[in-house]
C-alpha cells in the first residue's frame, strides 16, 4: 500500500506519528509540574486544645494550620502548634 504525500511532502502516517510524539512529550512534561501546599500536621486532640486556649472555632484553627490566613492570631496558632510537636509538611494539590 502506498501513502500519498501531502502538500508539505509528508505522508499522513508521518504526520500522525509526529503528532503522537508531540502529545507524549507534553504529557511527560506535565508529570513534573506538581503544586505543593504547605500545612502543619497536628493531631485533632491538640487542635481542640488550641481551640480552647485561643477561644476560636475549629475552622479558624484549620485555616491557620493550612496557611490560608495570615493574621497575628494565625501566626500565634501556628507557633503553638509547632510547640505541641506539630510539623510543617507539604501535600500535592
Amino acid at each position: 500500500m502506498q501513502y500519498q504525500r501531502t502538500s508539505k511532502g509528508k505522508t499522513n502516517v508521518e504526520r500522525i506519528d509526529k503528532f503522537i510524539q508531540l502529545i507524549n512529550n507534553m504529557q511527560e512534561k506535565r508529570e513534573y509540574v506538581v503544586r505543593k501546599r504547605k500545612y502543619i500536621a497536628l493531631p485533632k486532640k491538640y487542635q481542640k486544645e488550641i481551640e480552647g486556649e485561643f477561644g476560636v472555632t475549629s475552622e479558624c484553627v484549620r485555616l491557620a494550620l493550612n496557611f490560608s490566613t495570615d493574621s497575628e492570631q494565625s501566626e500565634a496558632i501556628r507557633a503553638r502548634a509547632i510547640e505541641m510537636n506539630g510539623f510543617i509538611t507539604f501535600k500535592a494539590v
